[in-house]
């Protein structure tokens, strides 16, 4: 935030406050927690119940992180989070 206030740079931030942000962000990773499973759906044919299992563990971690997120819209619990999402995505 602070670097975008010295470029004088409009981010969410900075024109509608963090939890406007928060809010906006957390839809974003909601939008690829519920599309993500559907892309392995017909992937793995009969034997899909272990990806699927992999696949909701890591859905039901990027919903716990943009729950904690929404509870404190803070810089630091933001770079907490990315750090967080990176671990699931992995």
């Amino acid at each position: 935030m602070e670097g975008d206030r010295l470029k004088k740079i409009r981010s969410v931030t900075i024109a509608h406050g963090p939890l406007v942000a928060a809010v906006l962000g957390s839809a974003c990773y909601a939008v690829t927690v519920f599309l993500g499973p559907l892309l392995f759906l017909n992937m793995f044919g009969k034997n899909r119940a272990f990806p699927i299992m992999i696949i909701i563990a890591s859905e039901i971690g990027f919903l716990i992180s943009i729950f904690y997120l929404l509870r404190d819209p803070t810089k630091e619990r933001a770079l907490k989070t990315v750090r967080q999402v990176n671990l699931w995505m992995f």
